[in-house]
């Protein structure tokens, strides 16, 4: 979420980008991913959405990393979006996707929109 924020000079809002993830998540399970944060932790929002706030110890990218191999390794059948403009990142999740055998499982999409787990 940070990484959209400063992208736009933080001229989008921590409210407005939750409200942007809020309308993705209407259809689709989603996890906004928001650096820093007092504890590393997941708080449900709705039904289809979590936030999801780094900590100190890691970056949001970290967590993001973490849970695209979770969410492959538990789920083979799934398939996992990760919505980001960052290159880094998505070297990272496909690296991640790749040992586990599920790189046709992710799907790296967006430019400027929130990163998501879907």
């Amino acid at each position: 979420g940070d990484n959209v924020r400063g992208k736009t000079a933080f001229a989008v809002s921590a409210q407005s980008l939750l409200a942007q993830t809020r309308t993705f998540a209407a259809t689709q399970d989603a996890v906004l991913y928001i650096d820093h944060g007092l504890a590393a932790e997941c708080l449900a929002v709705e039904d289809n959405l979590r936030v999801v706030f780094a900590g100190t110890a890691q970056s949001a990218d970290d967590c993001i990393v973490r849970d695209v191999a979770f969410l492959l390794e538990e789920n083979p059948s799934l398939s996992v979006s990760v919505v980001t403009s960052d290159s880094g990142l998505i070297a990272r999740c496909r690296k991640a996707a790749r040992a586990r055998g599920r790189e046709k499982r992710l799907k790296p999409a967006g430019k400027t929109r929130a990163s998501c787990l879907l």
